[in-house]
């Protein structure tokens, strides 16, 4: 069974991870933005932990949907897909 709680937590903490983002002090161009080493470092890891989570919801829902164990990250999202789960 798939645990409704724990996508949402993954989906909430994606949503805190992006709002971090938007509230931080503006960059307005990519120039700035290549330039600021914090700040690029700060979206990344942001970005980063944002993936992980993705990967955890879609590993979790294959597990419950007892399909073959995937081999990469892709494969997981692409067992998803030819399930018909968009």
């Amino acid at each position: 069974m798939i645990d409704k709680r724990l996508i949402e937590k993954k989906l909430k903490a994606i949503e805190a991870y992006l709002c971090e983002i938007q509230r931080s002090p503006a960059v307005y161009n990519f120039e700035d933005f290549a330039n600021n080493i914090q700040f690029k470092r700060f979206v990344e890891r942001n970005v980063e932990l944002c993936i992980e989570k993705i990967i955890d919801v879609c590993r979790h829902i294959v597990s419950r949907l007892n399909l073959k164990e995937p081999e990469s990250y892709s494969e997981c999202f692409d067992l998803l897909a030819k399930e018909g789960c968009y």
